[in-house]
């Protein structure tokens, strides 16, 4: 099958200014690239506060628990299992500029730079954990696969991680 991108349990595409505050998805969620258990993705200033994604999410690259592509997740937790079949898979937000306070229980799989909370990062993740396990091929972490620039702190991994290749 051969699924749209930009897909997410509340919101598939966001851009400009805004907020998604206290919003809840228990429903699977299956897409291509850029699928979120509460959004698929958003651009510019677009916050996620206080949101729970319960379901599964199934997708091909920027797949994430709570958001395939973001900039600022905050409080919010993630249930559901994450599954993709290639790149840039994680618990919380699959390309995020900064996460908070955010939690991941599901269990997440993919190809390379699969994570508990962030596959790519573009800034900070402070006070995050992660309790599923996180099983790719290469750059497999349980917080953070790719960190570009900004600080990682206060963050716990519980969840087993297994990788088959490089920087695991």
């Amino acid at each position: 099958n051969s699924y749209s991108n930009n897909i997410g349990g509340i919101a598939a595409y966001c851009e400009g200014n805004g907020t998604f505050s206290g919003n809840i998805n228990v429903g699977d969620v299956r897409g291509g690239a850029y699928t979120g258990g509460i959004v698929g993705k958003y651009e510019s200033y677009v916050g996620i506060h206080k949101c729970i994604n319960a379901g599964n999410v199934y997708g091909s690259t920027y797949v994430g628990g709570i958001s395939g592509k973001g900039y600022f997740v905050s409080k919010s937790i993630n249930y559901g299992d994450v599954v993709a079949t290639g790149d840039y898979v994680a618990g919380i937000c699959a390309d995020a500029y900064t996460v908070s306070n955010c939690d991941n229980y599901g269990a997440v799989s993919g190809v390379g730079r699969v994570a508990g909370i962030a596959a790519l990062l573009y800034g900070d993740i402070t006070d995050a954990c992660n309790y599923g396990a996180i099983s790719g091929s290469e750059r497999v972490s349980g917080i953070a696969a790719l960190s570009c620039y900004g600080t990682i702190e206060e963050c716990i991994n519980y969840g087993d991680v297994s990788g088959i290749g490089n920087r695991v």
